[in-house]
């Protein structure tokens, strides 16, 4: 009986570590409108530093200077390296660390001090961005998601259908 018990608790634990080492966002609600994808979403340049998702960190950090702030998180998933989250100005980066080396898993720009390539900005109107991107890959009253080459950008939207912050992130 206490073998039983044991395998069921560790069959619970597994189950749990695996759910929550699962970063996808769920895509329920999404309308999948096209598959076509932007060719230019690919990465952000901040006072000509272009930042890439899965760019080493160390050499991002190194050309933009000193953060902000620095917040470290456990990254999680079995693994003790922890994550950091680098904030500058409109913006914030956060790693994931792989085999002792730390790469850049989100870009999140958080006000209008910032934009993208294509000039797109937090408190822009959803149809401003589609103008500006086209119609997206998936989109929902929440979100309007654009692909290209392995990345996802996002827009999360207000319920007054403005954009209240755009991540980079890996396509999943």
């Amino acid at each position: 009986m206490k073998k039983i018990l044991l395998i069921l608790l560790a069959t619970l634990l597994t189950l749990t570590l695996l759910v929550a080492c699962d970063t996808a966002s769920s895509d329920a609600d999404e309308e999948k409108t096209t598959t076509a994808t932007t060719s230019t979403i690919k990465s952000f340049t901040y006072k000509g530093t272009e930042i890439k998702i899965n760019a080493d960190s160390k050499d991002v950090v190194a050309k933009l200077g000193e953060p902000k702030s620095t917040e470290v998180f456990d990254a999680g998933c079995g693994d003790s390296t922890p994550g950091y989250i680098y904030s500058y100005s409109g913006f914030e980066i956060t790693t994931n660390p792989v085999d002792g080396v730390d790469y850049v898993n989100k870009i999140k720009l958080t006000s209008d001090l910032v934009s993208t390539p294509e000039g797109a900005t937090v408190g822009m109107s959803k149809s401003e961005i589609t103008k500006l991107l086209g119609e997206p890959y998936a989109k929902s009253d929440e979100i309007l998601r654009y692909v290209s080459a392995g990345t996802m950008l996002q827009f999360d939207l207000n319920a007054d259908g403005v954009v209240i912050s755009i991540t980079y992130k890996p396509e999943k």
